[in-house]
């Protein structure tokens, strides 16, 4: 499984802990940023999607891997139009990271 970028809800402490059932160990989520995509609330929801637009950068965490009942209870959490795209999270040594995202290329 590739990791997690999340950028939204789960970027508060305890509420990844609540829905991942435990909090993360201390520097395993580190900060990223996703050049590309911009953060907007959703259309008549409560909860942030992102859109391209190649002059936005969004500012957010990566989990580098989740075991089997944290994606669960993820999947749980995000509920039925909860959708994963792949994206490229680029590395302050040069190159990129493959990750997951959720909610990419949603219209506001």
């Amino acid at each position: 499984m590739l990791p997690l970028f999340i950028y939204g809800t789960l970027i508060d402490p305890t509420m990844r802990a609540a829905v991942f059932g435990a909090p993360l160990r201390v520097g395993f989520a580190t900060p990223a940023r996703l050049a590309g995509f911009r953060r907007v609330t959703a259309r008549a929801r409560r909860y942030p999607v992102l859109i391209r637009n190649r002059s936005a950068i969004t500012e957010g965490l990566l989990i580098p891997r989740i075991g089997g009942r944290a994606w669960r209870r993820l999947i749980a959490y995000e509920g039925a139009e909860y959708r994963l795209a792949r994206v490229f999270l680029p590395r302050a040594s040069g190159g990129a990271d493959r990750s997951w995202n959720p909610r990419v290329g949603e219209t506001a």
